[in-house]
Parts: C-alpha cells; sequence; structure tokens
C-alpha cells in the first residue's frame, strides 16, 4: 500500500512527529505520563480512536460523555479500555459546562451594575458638592489670591486668573472624591475579611500520585 503526500501534509507529519518524540522524551525523563484526547476522531468511531491511541504508546484517553452513554448500549466502553490497556482519565459533559458559568456571570454582572451605578452617582455628587465648598473660598478678599505668583495666576480678578482657579478647585474636587470613594468601598469589603479563616488549603495529593502526572493532549 502506498500514498503520496504533499509537501504541507509531509510537513504537518515531520512537524508532529517530532514534537511527540520530545514529549515522550521529556516524560520518560520526569516520569510523566502522557494521554491523548479521542475527540479528534468522529464520535461514532470512538473503538478506532482507543486502539489508535494505545497502539501510539499514549498513557490515557479523553473523550464526550455522550460517547460513553452511546457505547452503554454495546455494553460499555470498560472491555475495550481493559482490552487495550488504556484507563479513560476524563469525560467531558458538555450539557453541564455553562450551568454554573450562567449563575456567576448573572450574580456578576448585577454586583457590578448596582456597584458601579452607586460609586458612579456618588463620585459625581462628591465633585459637585467639593468644588461648592473649594469654591466658597476663592473671593476678591482673599489675601492669599490678590498678589504674588498666585494673585497673578490664580486672582479671580482677571479671566486667566479666574479660569486657572476653577481647573485647580475641580482637580482637587475629583481627587478628594475619588479617595471618598475607595474608602467607601473599603468599609464595604472590611466585612469580608474574616471570611478569609473559611477557606482551607486542598488536600496534597500522596507522593505516589504526584509521580505519577498525567498530561492529557
Amino acid at each position: 500500500m502506498s500514498a503520496v503526500l504533499n509537501r504541507r501534509e509531509f510537513a504537518q507529519t515531520a512537524i508532529g512527529l517530532g514534537l511527540y518524540v520530545s514529549l515522550l522524551k521529556g516524560a520518560a525523563n520526569r516520569n510523566i505520563r502522557i494521554g491523548h484526547t479521542g475527540i479528534t476522531w468522529p464520535n461514532n468511531q470512538i473503538d478506532q480512536a482507543i486502539r489508535d491511541i494505545a497502539s501510539l504508546g499514549f498513557h490515557g484517553l479523553e473523550t464526550f460523555g455522550n460517547v460513553l452513554e452511546a457505547l452503554e448500549t454495546r455494553g460499555g466502553v470498560g472491555a475495550l479500555l481493559e482490552q487495550n490497556k488504556l484507563p479513560l482519565i476524563s469525560a467531558y459533559c458538555t450539557a453541564n459546562l455553562t450551568d454554573a458559568a450562567a449563575l456567576y456571570s448573572l450574580s456578576r454582572n448585577i454586583g457590578s451594575a448596582i456597584g458601579v451605578s452607586a460609586t458612579s452617582a456618588l463620585l459625581t455628587s462628591n465633585i459637585q458638592t467639593l468644588h461648592a465648598q473649594y469654591a466658597e473660598q476663592v473671593t476678591p478678599f482673599n489675601r492669599a489670591l490678590q498678589t504674588g505668583a498666585a494673585g497673578l495666576f490664580l486672582g479671580p480678578q482677571t479671566p486667566f486668573g479666574a479660569a486657572g482657579i476653577d481647573a485647580q478647585i475641580e482637580y482637587q474636587a475629583q481627587v478628594a472624591a475619588y479617595a471618598n470613594d475607595f474608602m467607601l468601598m473599603f468599609w464595604i469589603c472590611l466585612p469580608l475579611l474574616p471570611l478569609l479563616f473559611l477557606m482551607r488549603r486542598p488536600k496534597a495529593a500522596p507522593a505516589g500520585a504526584q509521580q505519577q502526572q498525567m498530561a492529557m493532549d
């Protein structure tokens, strides 16, 4: 039996074999067992996928949950795996993949919408309030704005000075308003800190399991 490969197929095959040999060499040196996914074969050819993966020297298989359910009508996948000495590492059950993600996304969106709206409204209100309070001190009778460089560049008697002092007031009002917002968020988050003491470290894997790592392709 002979086959003709074009240059692109030859390059892909050569690169794939090179990566495969490199992975196996590294796995042998580090005692890492490499598995392969079965989802690159058609779902109705899982038998062939198991035989091919086992014959290539991989040490594990993953596939879709519905593929395993379909095999139940034929006695299950256990006998085929046992025959080829290939363990099943994981199965993707796509029907449940996005359930928790949807709930998490919903709660995050609601929380962020409320938080952003509240802090933005508070920021705008604080800027206007602080701007008015600071502007109360800018009068023609303020001695600090009558002489020297401050009187020349920030004095309210001239249009140039009035624009300069208004820009400074706006800047200081924004700085203080943002500081107030961050202080509010700090006090909101502070009661949540005790929850850190309820967190636990995950249980460490046994020494033997750490040495027999499975790297799924």
